[in-house]
């Protein structure tokens, strides 16, 4: 038969298809190879094995030198066919692990969560420092907390003079709610006094840093100095704060809670400098702890 270009690829893959298949061996397939750089191609080699049969004589063309094979062709596909035995083997070691590898695998998946939760803590460490009081500095917190007593307390009620009638009315209701809160808080509802407290903030009366003093206090009556310093650094900003030098106390002892002492030892020597304001003696006592 005539056997063209196509003919001698679609030989040449039949050939290659033999040996995959274990039909022929590698040195038929490489003596094949060099029959065909030759132009001549072996009856033996062309045998098929698996219909046991003979193949019949193949007409050369007589251009067979003008024929441009693929070079090594054939003995690359050899290599690869090597390494894909050698991977088809590697994938039937991994079907049938070692149970060793797999043990520790296993070991270290049950562990994780707690090798996690041990980095977790080391890592938070620093932060629980800062964040949480010290022993120390809860007890002396404790020493010389009270509530401030709020009876002392009277709002600025010249507003009413020189206001409208509305203006009037609406004082008047706050006064009414402010009346609630004070009485709320003085029976030790701190959350709900934070709120009354909250909203008589919203009414802007005059006397607002009062509201925000008491604000701080009924955090820090709950334990709560964080959130107690920002309304107290408030009421002590506010220069027309008849209560400075006890928002100046209680900011100092939130900071005290929140185991900040660098922040509390200037707001104390503030006090203990002045006999007249509030909490003086207890200012000098601090101070002698913690310098």
């Amino acid at each position: 038969m005539k056997f063209d270009r196509k003919a001698l690829q679609q030989e040449m893959d039949r050939v290659l298809d033999q040996y995959l298949n274990g039909d022929i061996s590698e040195e038929e397939v490489r003596r094949y190879h060099e029959c065909l750089q030759n132009g001549e191609i072996p009856q033996e080699v062309m045998m098929d094995r698996s219909a046991e049969h003979e193949f019949t004589s193949v007409e050369i063309p007589d251009d067979i030198e003008n024929i441009e094979l693929p070079g090594d062709a054939l003995v690359n596909l050899l290599k690869e066919s090597d390494y894909l035995q050698q991977l088809e083997e590697e994938l039937k070691q991994q079907k049938e692990p070692d149970e060793l590898p797999y043990l520790s695998i296993h070991i270290n998946r049950k562990f994780l969560p707690v090798l996690v939760f041990a980095l977790l803590s080391v890592l938070m460490l620093p932060l629980v420092y800062f964040l949480l009081p010290s022993p120390a500095s809860d007890q002396m917190f404790t020493e010389y907390f009270t509530p401030f007593d709020i009876s002392s307390i009277d709002r600025d009620k010249t507003v009413l003079a020189a206001s409208s009638e509305r203006e009037k009315k609406q004082f008047v209701q706050n006064l009414q709610k402010w009346d609630h809160a004070k009485y709320i808080y003085a029976m030790g509802d701190y959350p709900e006094a934070i709120r009354l407290f909250g909203d008589m903030t919203v009414a802007q009366m005059n006397d607002e840093y009062i509201d925000q003093f008491l604000i701080g206090v009924s955090y820090l009556a709950q334990g709560h100095s964080r959130s107690a310093i920002d309304p107290l650094k408030a009421a002590v900003a506010n220069e027309q704060n008849s209560l400075r030098s006890e928002s100046v106390w209680y900011l100092a002892l939130a900071y005290i809670h929140n185991n900040d002492l660098s922040a509390a030892s200037p707001l104390l020597k503030l006090l203990s400098k002045d006999e007249r304001v509030y909490k003086e003696v207890e200012a000098k006592e601090i101070l002698q702890i913690i310098e």
